[in-house]
Formats: structure tokens, C-alpha cells, sequence
């Protein structure tokens, strides 16, 4: 087996692995939009996030928009970060944070306007940028 058959092989099947892992990466990235979205649908009323401020008892309305989400990785889990629209037409960030159950995903906690948690977990270097 001569060098230069051995370094065409090597190179043809390390694309086919990068290739592999970036269909894979891509199939990811549109399951978790998939999984945002249904949660997101399945909590309006009336097309709006209610969110009571816990504190002053004040409802406020937030609105879907068609922005794409920023997805990372912690340990096993995903957080996808977006924005919603306030009823004053205010851009507010939204953190879902999912993790998966057998072949599913499932969204177990929103911040709404609260980017305090993730940015923590940014500065100790827990997080991991996918998109």
C-alpha cells in the first residue's frame, strides 16, 4: 500500500466522518428548534406568553417572533436562547433550557428576561456554543 493511497484513504474517510457528525449536528440543531416551538405554542393564550411578576403581581405579554434561536450545550443538556416581543414592542431575550427523555427532548425551565443564570454559567466556562 503505497503513502499516497494510505493519505486518500485517511482523508476520504475523515470527511465521511465530519460529514457524518455535521448531518448529525444539523438534525440536532433542527430537533431542538422543533422542540422551542411546540413549547412555545403550547403556553400561548390568545398567541402570548403570560408571565406573572412574582413580586408586584403584574401580568405581562410576550409575543413570538421568527427569529433563530442560539443554541448551547451544558453537560447533557441544551439551553436555546431567542427573543420574544413585550406588548410595547420590546425585544426580550428567552432562555429554554431542555434536556432529553429517551428520544425526546422537553423543555424544563424558561427565563424570561433574565439572562443573570446563563451569563454565570458562561463565565465559569460550563457553557458551550453550538450555533
Amino acid at each position: 500500500m503505497s503513502f499516497r493511497w494510505t493519505f486518500t484513504v485517511a482523508i476520504l474517510l475523515s470527511f465521511g466522518f465530519s460529514t457524518a457528525r455535521a448531518d448529525q449536528s444539523v438534525t440536532l440543531l433542527a430537533e431542538l428548534q422543533t422542540v422551542m416551538q411546540r413549547h412555545i405554542e403550547g403556553q400561548l393564550i390568545d398567541g402570548a406568553l403570560r408571565v406573572r411578576d412574582l413580586s408586584s403581581g403584574d401580568i405581562s405579554l410576550y409575543y413570538p417572533t421568527e427569529r433563530h434561536s442560539m443554541v448551547m450545550s451544558i453537560d447533557e443538556d441544551y439551553i436555546l436562547c431567542t427573543d420574544l416581543v413585550s406588548e410595547s414592542g420590546e425585544s426580550v431575550p428567552v432562555d429554554f433550557y431542555v434536556t432529553s427523555a429517551g428520544d425526546d427532548y422537553f423543555v424544563y425551565q424558561t427565563e424570561i428576561n433574565n439572562r443573570r443564570p446563563l451569563k454565570a454559567l458562561m463565565k465559569k466556562n460550563l457553557v458551550e456554543r453550538l450555533r
